[in-house]
């Protein structure tokens, strides 16, 4: 049997598809006579296309990418497409119609190759591709009618898989989940002549009628147990095309926070998501097999970039795997999703590991709309993260999210206020909107959160004929809210804020930086005026104590017993940090907001305070621990303004 394994645009040109990398591995381990191609057919789109115009088209493929080719599938809606697209990325009309033009004649020349050299050709459905499949398979099937066309991937999850196959003779089966063991049972199925009707995690055109939410999941025992991804077709593309990339590694599968399908509370994760509808639940790889893997595949590839998929920074053994890839001695390069949970020290093990970029789980800079998303974090937790990954000089490519439905004016007020007053000082949050998906706690609690006349995506409707518009369901939704949302400009407006003033202070130095000299600490703030605040003794020892999230009564007991009158001294002192903002308080938790002068500092400082914390814990505190840590003792707190 011959088998392509196909990804269209838009994916990203500097990676491989992670799904035909695993599926791949696995069918060639499990049936070696099966032979496999992966076609990574997005690359030769993106050689086509200017690199700014595919990034641009790209970053908003779920409604740019996607209608380009509904533009293709429905040709008289064509001309409201074009504008549509023009409009919104800036191109002319003739520009955008020759682009539509390239997409088309490659759509044709993919067809004609699948069609004449494989017998089954399975398509990944994620990055705005879902029509960009539908495309080629009803080109394919021109060709060749008896070629089997498969779909998979997040984008046919839950009710849109049947939905597609009622609407789309083109598509013989779509795979719901992961695809490993529904892809392999399936191909059985083919081969032996089968209706594929019983396949475990599979729908068809037999068995879609009855299962419109879709059909139950499929999933491997143990992550550990499949084969390294094979990225060989794609790294031979890339080579010739000339392109950097990064490999991806999959540590884990869904997101612990996750917990609905566990529990059956659709409130038992971030309410705004529906990245892990795709899952059953949680499942993560060893920390042995991940450096084994990201050991084979550097090797295996001679490329030291590393793109993790994972949706949230592993459950557990985040410092092993930090250990463990320090132990490869490699000079990696690692992008890796995190959560405002992961400590400094965490951090630290996975910044000497090689992260360089990573993507915090952010969200919201008010307590109360953090508690309204179901995020599970507070503003100081994202507070620390952004300030450690600032002092590290990790890329954080987090965000703020705008118009969740209930939103108050009082939780835009405050994030205004916690953006200028205390965020400022680390690297600006970019702002993306809520879009309401399939599957989401907001979707399936739609009165609760105000949301009425759900309807498929209102940018479909500009290429979908309308009354295939209303027969699909499709993952991404529009709605109309019960009453009317507050105002969020001034929310804009301070990000902009944000962003102007690291320009003007510039890359090398942050807002609110301190230099260490052993006897004082200088903190200096360009945050509004260029003032410096000088600390000593105490003060010194107590602001640094405070580099990392610490309660009041951590913060008295660093110094030892003390009388009523020390710990008055010490709350005047936090009072007076707070009240500069050269801190944040957060009921009873203190944070210092200054960040190290650069990497090396903040290592050292966070190394201390470790050992510091696991000396505390086994109650055997050395006399060199008590040394490094900054503890509060000597002179009373005190600080000069100069």
């Amino acid at each position: 049997m011959r088998l392509a394994l196909v990804s269209m645009p838009w994916s990203s040109m500097s990676r491989p598809s992670a799904a035909l990398g695993a599926l791949a591995a696995f069918v060639k381990a499990r049936e070696p006579r099966f032979d496999v191609e992966t076609v990574h057919a997005y690359m030769h789109v993106a050689r086509e296309l200017p690199t700014d115009v595919y990034s641009r088209i790209s970053g908003d493929c779920y409604r740019l990418g996607e209608l380009i080719y509904l533009a293709i599938l429905t040709p008289r809606k064509r001309e409201a497409v074009v504008s549509f697209i023009a409009g919104a990325i800036g191109l002319t009309g003739d520009a955008v119609s020759e682009i539509v033009d390239i997409v088309a004649r490659d759509v044709q020349r993919q067809a004609e190759y699948l069609a004449s050299a494989f017998d089954v050709v399975g398509f990944t459905t994620c990055f705005g591709q879902l029509f960009a499949n539908i495309a080629v398979c009803t080109a394919v099937k021109a060709l060749a009618p008896k070629t089997v066309t498969i779909l998979g991937g997040s984008t046919v999850s839950a009710r849109v898989g049947p939905s597609i196959l009622g609407e789309y003779p083109c598509v013989d089966f779509i795979v719901q989940g992961e695809g490993e063991l529904p892809l392999l049972g399936l191909l059985h199925d083919i081969e032996s002549g089968g209706a594929a009707e019983q396949v475990p995690g599979v729908l068809s055109r037999a068995n879609a009628a009855n299962r419109p939410n879709g059909v139950e999941l499929h999933e491997v025992g143990a992550l550990d147990e499949l084969p390294i991804p094979l990225y060989d077709d794609y790294a031979q593309l890339a080579a010739e095309l000339g392109v950097a990339w990064a490999i991806p590694v999959e540590g884990s599968r869904g997101c612990w926070w996750d917990r609905v399908k566990e529990t059956n509370n659709p409130k038992n994760t971030c309410y705004f998501c529906n990245l892990n509808v795709q899952w059953r639940g949680y499942r993560e790889k060893s920390v042995e097999r991940v450096v084994r893997e990201v050991d084979v595949l550097t090797t295996r590839y001679a490329n030291c970039r590393l793109f993790f998929l994972d949706n949230i920074i592993r459950h557990r053994g985040v410092e092993e795997l930090g250990r463990g890839l320090v132990d490869l001695e490699k000079d990696l390069h690692i992008f890796y999703e995190m959560r405002a949970n992961v400590r400094p020290h965490q951090l630290l093990l996975l910044w000497e590991a090689g992260v360089r970029q990573v993507q915090f789980g952010i969200e919201a800079l008010s307590s109360s709309l953090l508690k309204r998303i179901g995020k599970g974090t507070t503003v100081i937790q994202n507070l620390e993260a952004m300030k450690t990954c600032r002092e590290l000089q990790i890329v954080n490519d987090a965000n703020l999210i705008v118009n969740f439905p209930g939103t108050t004016a009082a939780e835009i007020r405050e994030t205004v206020e916690n953006i200028d007053s205390y965020a400022s000082s680390y690297q600006p949050l970019g702002i993306t909107v809520f879009y309401l998906g399939v599957g989401s706690t907001t979707d399936r609690l739609r009165d609760e959160f105000g949301i009425t006349n759900v309807r498929n995506g209102d940018h479909y409707r500009i290429g979908l004929p309308d009354d295939v518009w209303e027969r699909l369901h499709l993952l991404d939704l529009s709605y109309d809210r019960a009453q009317s949302d507050p105002e969020w400009s001034a929310m804009v407006d301070a990000c902009e804020r944000w962003r102007e003033l690291h320009t003007a202070v510039g890359r090398d130095e942050s807002p609110l930086q301190y230099e260490d000299g052993g006897t004082f600490l200088r903190i200096r703030d360009r945050r509004k005026n260029h003032v410096d605040h000088v600390l000593r003794g105490g003060g010194r020892m107590l602001y640094l104590f405070c580099a990392q999230i610490r309660s009041r009564n951590q913060i008295i007991a660093a110094g030892g017993e003390r009388d009523p009158d020390q710990i008055r001294l010490i709350d005047a002192f936090l009072g007076e940090m707070i009240e500069k903002r050269l801190m944040y308080r957060e009921g009873e938790k203190f944070l210092s907001l200054a960040v190290a002068p650069n990497p090396q500092s903040a290592a050292r400082r966070i190394r201390a305070a470790q050992r510091h914390e696991e000396q505390v814990a086994n109650e055997r505190p050395s006399p060199a621990a008590r040394r490094e840590l900054p503890v509060i003792m000597g002179d009373q707190p005190g600080s000069t303004r100069q």
